[in-house]
């Protein structure tokens, strides 16, 4: 594993680990805690049995100002992203499980 410097920040680029959600797609919720938002998709699937169910998916990513001052987004996440990210998905768990109970 390379040894990097705990203030270095990789931008995520196209070719990202996970695909972004689709661009025309927009959040069914978003949610923010600090500098860390994640926003929940839906995505309408058939199962087996021919019944349409709605998967939901949820898009984390940090915002960060670079050494210009210019507003950057990463999926990549420091120290400092881990509570506001666990608080993010955990409020997103809640969403997505009351948009389940209500449907």
């Amino acid at each position: 594993m390379a040894n990097t410097p705990a203030q270095a920040k990789h931008l995520a680029s196209n070719q990202d680990a996970t695909s972004p959600a689709v661009p025309s797609a927009k959040p069914l919720a978003s949610v923010r805690f600090d500098n860390v938002r994640a926003a929940i998709f839906g995505e309408t699937v058939k199962t087996a049995t021919g019944k349409e169910i709605v998967m939901h998916n949820v898009s984390l990513r940090v915002a960060f100002r670079d050494k210009n001052g210019e507003w950057k987004h990463t999926h990549t996440l420091r120290q400092a992203d881990l509570l506001p990210a666990a608080e993010a998905l955990r409020r997103c768990y809640h969403l997505i499980e009351e948009r389940c109970q209500n449907s």
